[in-house]
Formats: structure tokens, sequence, C-alpha cells
């Protein structure tokens, strides 16, 4: 979704349910070690809304916060590492903004393999149905990951383009590939993650998208 209220990237603000939050969707909580760690002696100004987290800073921000939810995910799915990429971006997207990781009804019909069931099951969500009605974006971020839900439980070939926020690099990746399977441009990807060169990326490293 970006990096805060348009006009002001950078900046803590209030997200649609009134909690502090700052750069890509990181909620700040008490005493934040992950913000303190980046923010550095800024911390308490940040907070408060009077400076800015840098690109950079964000960029860090979002990173600790996937591998955060990455690990949580591997906790509640067992199996998430033998998933292919597509399924676990729209895993760690569902974790990162909480409707997935708060349903343990989806996450149980994951365990047994029952994808559709869980497709289904993820938009049974009190969050989706308000966003139906009021016309906002989470209805179609959920839509997306529950198509690839689905589609793994159909057995069908991966989406040509998968829309999500980041993509892990793993082995065989060149920026052209990253750029099919996600939609987005390499000057893009190249231009968000401040990559000078395109034949350096490395595995693990994640980009934002």
């Amino acid at each position: 979704e970006g990096k805060g209220k348009a006009g002001r990237p950078g900046y803590a603000y209030k997200d649609h349910k009134g909690y502090l939050t700052v750069g890509v969707g990181h909620l700040v909580i008490r005493n934040d070690k992950a913000l303190q760690r980046v923010a550095g002696r800024d911390y308490n100004s940040i907070i408060r809304g009077r400076v800015a987290l840098s690109d950079r800073q964000m960029e860090t921000l979002f990173n600790i916060d996937v591998q955060s939810k990455i690990n949580s995910a591997r906790r509640a799915l067992p199996a998430f590492d033998s998933y292919p990429q597509y399924l676990r971006n729209a895993i760690v997207d569902g974790f990162f903004r909480g409707d997935l990781s708060g349903s343990k009804d989806t996450l149980g019909l994951m365990n047994k393999g029952q994808w559709k069931a869980a497709a289904k099951e993820y938009l049974n969500h009190a969050g989706y149905r308000t966003s139906k009605e009021d016309g906002t974006g989470v209805a179609g971020r959920m839509e997306r990951n529950a198509a690839a839900f689905g589609t793994y439980g159909g057995g069908e070939s991966q989406p040509q383009t998968v829309k999500t926020d980041f993509y892990t690099v793993k082995s065989g990746d060149t920026l052209s590939k990253i750029s099919k399977l996600t939609g987005k441009s390499i000057r893009d990807i190249m231009n968000k993650n401040r990559i000078t060169n395109p034949n350096r990326i490395s595995v693990g490293q994640r980009l934002s998208i």
C-alpha cells in the first residue's frame, strides 16, 4: 500500500482502524524494538509525527516485518517452505495484514490440504465484507490471496501475474523473470529497490514490488 498518507511519506499516521502506523504498514507498538532499531535517536520524534522515516529506513523496517511474518507463517503452516513462491507470497501477505493469521479455521483447512475450502473460508471475514460495501482496496487484496489458495488447491499452473507487496529472490531468478511474475517493469523494480545493476540480485533478497 505505499509509505504512509498521501503527501507525507514516511510520517507516522493513524490507519483506518485508528492505530498508529508508519512506513509500509508497520503497526507501532509500545516500546517498539524494531522501530527503535531502525529510527535510532529519532524514535520519539517519528512516533509523534515530527520526523519522517527515510526510504531506506522504511525498506529496512518493511524487511524486518516481512521476516517476522514469514517466521509466524512457518510456525502456523509447517509445510510453508515447500509451497511455490506465489502461494508463500499470498500467505505472508495475509499474515502481514492480519486477516489470515487471525483465521484459525482457514489455517486449519490449509494444514489439511483443503485449499479450495480454505480460500472460501478466508473470505468469510468481516473486514472483507466491510471493504466490499465501502469499496476499499482490502477486498481486492484478499480476493487475490484467495485466488492463489484456490489455484494451488486446484492443481492449476501458477498464474502469470501475482500481485503482492514484496518478492523474495530465489535461485535462478532474474529481474526479467521477476518482472513477468509480478507484472512490474524491470525499471520499476530497480527504482523501488535502488538497484543500479540489473544483474546483481542475490538469493534471499527481499524486493519491494
